[in-house]
């Protein structure tokens, strides 16, 4: 790593400019270029030793299977998605709070998308990022009016348009 403009040298490196010297990290630093593998590396050994399968193909992918229990974690980026059973899940996430500092955001909001979980039904839909859009064009304060629709035919024949 360069050395920080705001880092205080030794005096018996002054002979020499700044540009020369790198400081070598005993740990790696979140936002830095190799915290991500670092990261990766550190949760595939620990998912492999609570007997959580991965294959060359799909990396970002561990999957444990039971008879009658199965659970699926899916990692992007620094998120990890869980898929799976509800008892395996809670041992999942039990594990994982353990070993690494974590925040549980349940089952609401992945890759853009929210996710609803509702008595029969999931609910899938984008309102956060419908409401980032219209901010970013100033027009989130407007107030909506209805419209009325044209039916057209799909007979071209009957269609006046």
């Amino acid at each position: 790593m360069k050395i920080p403009k705001r880092f205080k040298m030794p005096k018996a490196y002054y002979d020499k400019p700044e540009s020369v010297y790198f400081i070598k990290l005993q740990k790696s630093l979140y936002r830095l270029k190799q915290f991500g593998r670092m990261w990766y590396n550190c949760l595939n050994e620990y998912m492999l030793e609570k007997d959580f399968e991965n294959n060359e193909i799909c990396p970002y992918i561990f999957i444990k299977k039971t008879t009658s229990r199965f659970a699926i974690v899916v990692v992007y980026f620094n998120d990890l998605n869980l898929i799976g059973t509800h008892e395996e899940l809670i041992k999942i996430v039990t594990y994982l709070k353990d070993e690494f500092e974590m925040k549980d955001l349940g089952i609401f909001f992945c890759l853009g998308l929210q996710i609803k979980h509702l008595s029969n039904e999931i609910f899938v839909h984008r309102s956060i990022y419908t409401e980032r859009v219209l901010k970013h064009f100033y027009i989130n304060n407007v107030h909506p009016l209805s419209t009325s629709m044209i039916v057209r035919s799909l007979d071209t024949k009957k269609d006046i348009f």
